[in-house]
């Protein structure tokens, strides 16, 4: 499902939003102590009690570099979480329709690391010369194995 890519000018920098699609989450897990009856005014858990969350990435052009700003979830999740939540994997084929592809991006950052952001970067890592960065405080999935250093602010994946 292609989704409207929305594009914004800001001086020398062109900015995209990039949807990987909608994945639904359990709605106690997402909004922590805030009360049902309070989070459900704005948005309704399904029968599971699952709440949809949209994946969105940013991809920043400058005259230099292509940057994204996270990677969505890829399509290695655990199949206990596919059957669970869904896999929307979405971002290639939104990166393409934004005029973007994998090896046009010079630099990725993830603000932080699950399992959804691991399993898109080694995706990515088939890419070369990819400088990966990640925020402080990651959490990281238990299978990291094709993952770049996870003790690393700067990995560049050859």
């Amino acid at each position: 499902m292609n989704t409207p890519m929305h594009r914004l000018t800001l001086g020398d920098f062109e900015l995209t939003a990039i949807s990987d699609g909608i994945y639904h989450l359990d709605g106690g897990v997402f909004f922590g102590v805030v009360p049902k009856v309070m989070w459900e005014r704005k948005v309704k858990a399904d029968e599971k009690n699952l709440v949809p969350s949209g994946l969105n990435s940013v991809v920043v052009r400058t005259s230099k570099k292509t940057v994204l700003i996270e990677t969505g979830l890829g399509n290695k999740l655990p199949e206990r979480l596919v059957k669970n939540y869904g896999q929307p994997s979405e971002l290639l084929t939104n990166l393409t329709a934004a005029g973007t592809s994998p090896e046009d991006i010079d630099i990725v950052i993830n603000t932080h690391l699950h399992c959804e952001s691991e399993t898109r970067l080694s995706q990515l890592s088939l890419t070369p010369n990819i400088t990966c960065r990640k925020g402080s405080g990651s959490m990281l999935a238990s299978n990291t194995s094709a993952m770049p250093s996870a003790t690393s602010a700067t990995t560049t994946i050859r």
